[in-house]
């Protein structure tokens, strides 16, 4: 899939996720605003565009993710999350079509470079595909710190599934102890925490723990 496709995913995501932590604030039908976005999905990449919104709310209104009338422009400027939405946020999951998959909101998308002295073909993501590699001193402490963070969210008593966080955190230790590591199985690792710690995103260790976690998944290149 292109870099540009792996965007527009990535936005609908990031808007989905916001509009659920909206409604989770007591505001069910807000004005779609870039940088409240951008903010809590941790967007990393070039800012969203309005066309790019546009896009985005109109395939998630066909999907049933949102509700909302259309503007005159393109897109629903007054969207309002659906049950249907809720529970993908809730899950982690992308509203990408197929077998079930973490959602990116931070737009970043991950290149993998191959190098083979015959030829091959490589499907990234696939069940007969592993790429490994050694993580570096910087990088283990990177997923300790994620670790420690999300086990001082669990001490502050931030509205999560404990039990999620509790062995995420565990995963994420086993991680960092491991002297290879499974690239694929770590970045879902990664992923899997932003999904757990969306209902907190908006607190300072909800926060805390999400910024780790992207900045860990951004090392990783």
């Amino acid at each position: 899939m292109s870099a540009g496709a792996d965007r527009a995913w990535n936005a609908r995501d990031a808007i989905l996720l916001w509009l659920y932590e909206m409604k989770m604030q007591g505001n069910g039908s807000p004005v779609v605003d870039v940088g409240d976005v951008q903010a809590a999905a941790n967007w990393a990449a070039e800012p969203i565009t309005a066309d790019e919104v546009a896009s985005a709310t109109n395939y998630l209104k066909d999907q049933g993710y949102i509700k909302g009338s259309g503007a005159f422009g393109g897109g629903v400027p007054r969207p309002a999350i659906t049950s249907d939405g809720e529970n993908l946020v809730a899950q982690g999951l992308s509203v990408r079509p197929g077998p079930a998959q973490q959602a990116n909101t931070t737009g970043v998308t991950n290149t993998y470079n191959v190098t083979t002295n015959a030829p091959t073909n490589v499907a990234i993501g696939s069940n007969n595909f592993t790429q490994t590699f050694a993580p570096t001193g910087e990088q283990v402490e990177s997923l300790l710190a994620v670790a420690n963070a999300l086990e001082r969210l669990l001490a502050s008593q931030e509205p999560v599934d404990a039990g999620r966080v509790e062995a995420l955190a565990d995963d994420v230790r086993a991680a960092a102890a491991e002297p290879e590591q499974d690239k694929n199985k770590l970045m879902a690792i990664l992923s899997n925490v932003i999904g757990a710690v969306s209902t907190a995103a908006g607190s300072e260790m909800g926060q805390q723990v999400t910024n780790l976690a992207v900045g860990v998944i951004q090392s990783l290149g």
